[in-house]
């Protein structure tokens, strides 16, 4: 399984996009585990741009975008990249060191 580690920072009442870009079409989805004081705002397939620069490509669709919310603080995000009906198996695990500023 592939490991990654991101770092992320936003304003409190922000919604703060979480960098977990995947294709909806691949039937993989992220499982993200939300610690107190986050929730998710957004979690849909969004358009990239990229389908106008390769049309005819094959297995190609939107990337699904997942976004959170949440108090000042410093949180850490974990998500793992499964099928829905094979969580037992990931193949991607991404850890978020999240930082979320208070509103001055």
């Amino acid at each position: 399984m592939a490991s990654e580690n991101h770092t992320v920072e936003g304003m409190e009442g922000d919604d703060i996009a979480l960098p977990l870009g995947t294709s909806g079409a691949t039937g993989f989805r992220w499982d993200v585990d939300l610690p107190a004081g986050l929730r998710l705002v957004d979690k849909s397939s969004v358009n990239t741009g990229k389908e106008a620069e390769y049309p005819t490509q094959a297995g190609g669709g939107p990337e699904q975008q997942l976004s959170v919310t949440g108090m000042a603080g410093v949180y850490q995000v974990s998500a793992k990249l499964i099928r829905p009906w094979d969580k037992a198996n990931p193949i991607r695990h991404a850890l978020i060191q999240l930082t979320i500023r208070p509103i001055s």
